[in-house]
Order: structure tokens, then C-alpha cells, then sequence
């Protein structure tokens, strides 16, 4: 038999752009584009990609508020005093901590499940010029990197603008390795790296 579908219901947000905290039906967003769910709290986190990038949490209860961040820039700190430039994408850990891209901020982060916000690879500094280094930690360049996911321990991230896939090892911040594209725009198939 066909499998069970649930019908399609509105989650949160008024319609109207902003960044008001409260019930489903008065929270407002402004550039939702990423979000995933929390599968111990079942919370859904939302990134919101504007200039001062913000993490929205949207409870079990029918809450939404902000999570993390409060103003633009770099700031590696805990909950609303962490600085983030257009977060973009998500991937959440069994154990309930996440990591994100910044777009316009060329970094990978990692968020603990209390909201502590720390660097992964890409540079320390606010607002990056777009790059190219393989290299770990605060060393490593990406250009508007996007998309991730987790698969095992290492991160998987699309790299937009270098036209790459890269491995990114959360661990130690080494994202040295390559595992599909040339940099050459295209769509051609072939083998990966």
C-alpha cells in the first residue's frame, strides 16, 4: 500500500518580514533559507541570510525565537552575543549540535546544543574575501560555501563559488581535501576528484 502522507500544514511566520519572537501565529521572518529538525528536542532551527545573520528556533511548544546571534560580523560567543554573516545551511548531530555555513561569511561554524558558537574552518575576521586554500582551520578559504551534510564523522560542503565538493573534518577544522569538482564551471560527469 501507498505510504501514509501528512497533509501539508503552515509551521510558523505571520507573512510579514521581521524578526519578532513569539507564537506561530506573531513570529515574523525575514530570508528563511535553511532549516533542520532536531530529532532529541524536536525543535526546527531556521537560518535567516541577511547582514546580521540570525539563528531562529522554533519549539516543540509553539515558540519561535532567536537562537543565535543578534548582530552582523564574527563573533565566536554563546547564544545572542555570536556574530554571524548570512548563515545558509544545516546539518545536526545525534547529540544535538549543529553546523552551518556563512555564505557571505566563507565559514564553516559549529553550534553546541546550549548555543555556544565556535569557527570551524575559513577566517576569523567578519567579512572575508572570497578564496581558495585548502587548509585547515582559520587557513582554509571557501567562496560562498553552502550546502552541507554529515556523513560519518566529516563534513561534506559545496563550496558555490570555487565550483567544489570539500571535506571539512569538524574535529580539527582541516578542509585540505577535495572530493568532487574541478573549479571549472560545467556539468560534465566523470569521476569524483
Amino acid at each position: 500500500s501507498p505510504p501514509v502522507v501528512a497533509p501539508l500544514t503552515w509551521t510558523a511566520g505571520s507573512g510579514v518580514a521581521g524578526a519578532a519572537e513569539g507564537s506561530l501565529a506573531v513570529a515574523t521572518f525575514e530570508s528563511p533559507v535553511g532549516c533542520a529538525i532536531d530529532t532529541i528536542s524536536t525543535d526546527i532551527f531556521v537560518s535567516v541570510a541577511t547582514a546580521v545573520g540570525l539563528i531562529r528556533r522554533v519549539t516543540y511548544d509553539g515558540r519561535v525565537n532567536i537562537f543565535v546571534g543578534s548582530a552582523s560580523g564574527y563573533a565566536n560567543a554563546i547564544r545572542h552575543s555570536a556574530g554571524t554573516t548570512y548563515p545558509r545551511d544545516f546539518t545536526i548531530t545525534p547529540s544535538g549540535e549543529f553546523y552551518f555555513t556563512e555564505s557571505h561569511g566563507n565559514k564553516i561554524r559549529k553550534c553546541t546544543a546550549g548555543g555556544s558558537v565556535t569557527l570551524v574552518a575559513g577566517q576569523a575576521v567578519a567579512a572575508p574575501a572570497d578564496g581558495y586554500v585548502l587548509a585547515v582551520a582559520s587557513a582554509a578559504r571557501f567562496a560562498n560555501p553552502i550546502g552541507i551534510a554529515l556523513l560519518g564523522a566529516i563534513l561534506t560542503v559545496a563550496d558555490e563559488q570555487n565550483r567544489v565538493i570539500r571535506y571539512v573534518n569538524p574535529a580539527d577544522g582541516d578542509a585540505t581535501v577535495v572530493r568532487a569538482g574541478t573549479g571549472a564551471s560545467g556539468h560534465d560527469d566523470g569521476p569524483a576528484g
